[in-house]
């Protein structure tokens, strides 16, 4: 449902073409090295693999920039993502904080 929600918003965009969608964090690195798309938006809390160990299995000067989305305020996954160099972790509080 929330990957919907963001292939719609991405999609109303004329700049944005969204290349794929994938099931699970499994998928997500066999998707980058067929897609090679410029950014990469991956849900901290994935089934199989989550966002911050996809982040860390994405290496290299090819790979693309990382953007980590989250609904939950758990520091701990928020560091994760960004020690693996996701760009940004997008949610309503600063990792840490409680407001």
């Amino acid at each position: 449902m929330v990957g919907t929600g963001f292939r719609t918003i991405l999609e109303s965009r004329p700049d944005i073409e969204v290349l794929a969608d994938v099931v699970d964090g499994e998928a997500a690195p066999a998707a980058v090295a067929e897609h090679h798309p410029d950014v990469l938006l991956l849900d901290i809390r994935m089934p199989g693999l989550d966002g911050p160990e996809v982040t860390r299995r994405l290496s290299g000067s090819d790979r693309p920039r990382i953007v980590i989305v989250t609904t939950f305020g758990l520091a701990e996954y928020v560091h994760a993502a960004l020690h693996g160099e996701a760009a940004g972790s997008p949610q309503g509080r600063r990792p840490g904080h409680a407001g």
